[in-house]
């Protein structure tokens, strides 16, 4: 059975380390296009919302993506320290959301692609999964600030041909149960499944630094 999902992206308009960077310009298209685009092509997704408090990021949006539904975040759901779940329960409560499923797209990751939506979505109930997180495979060793490691044995260190590998979530997108989050749940919850993507998705834009290498990765991949 194929399930309809919701999806959500959060845009806030109060981003420090890079200004306005939700509708700052990311080869050539405000940053929040591509993956609200990508969105828009996937079959599953019935309904495509945005979640801000910002009347300029309002605009880009009905202008770039005039499909999308805007969803008006209280004020109090704008500071630093707001969680993803309270806008997204926000959201659920006063939009009246009916879909079982939800997915929480990310500006931040505008490598996220259609197919990388669908075959999440696949992925997600050939498993009966009840949440999703994304990642990239990375096999760098990790160390805890005590001096211990975190995912490998020093005294039998892996040959990288031999070793799978650690999964690192990447923050792409996130599926959730929506009777899970209004019950108070996090958005990873229940039986969870992993969708692996490609490494060059490994990059999030946190900062000016990221911006300028991924931009640079994605002109390379992706613009045509």
């Amino acid at each position: 059975m194929s399930f309809k999902y919701a999806a959500l992206l959060p845009l806030r308009g109060g981003s420090k380390s890079i200004p306005h960077k939700n509708i700052k310009s990311f080869c050539g298209r405000p940053l929040c296009e591509w993956v609200l685009r990508a969105a828009s092509q996937v079959p599953a997704i019935e309904s495509i919302w945005v979640s801000t408090d910002s009347d300029p990021i309002e605009r880009v949006v009905r202008e770039v993506a005039p499909h999308v539904r805007i969803h008006r975040r209280p004020e109090l759901l704008g500071g630093d320290l707001t969680t993803t779940e309270a806008v997204i329960v926000d959201w659920l409560e006063r939009s009246r959301v009916e879909t079982p499923f939800v997915i929480t797209l990310q500006a931040t990751s505008p490598q996220t692609t259609s197919e990388h939506l669908a075959s999440a979505i696949a992925g997600f109930e050939a498993e009966r999964a009840d949440s999703l997180v994304t990642g990239v495979r990375t096999h760098r060793f990790f160390w805890r600030d005590d001096g211990r490691p975190l995912n490998y044995d020093p005294a039998a260190r892996p040959m990288r041909q031999s070793w799978s590998g650690t999964f690192m979530e990447n923050g792409a997108f996130y599926v959730s149960t929506r009777e899970q989050l209004l019950a108070g749940a996090a958005r990873l919850h229940g039986k969870i499944s992993l969708f692996e993507m490609d490494p060059s998705c490994a990059i999030e834009l946190d900062d000016s630094e990221d911006w300028i290498r991924l931009e640079a990765q994605f002109e390379k991949r992706h613009v045509s």
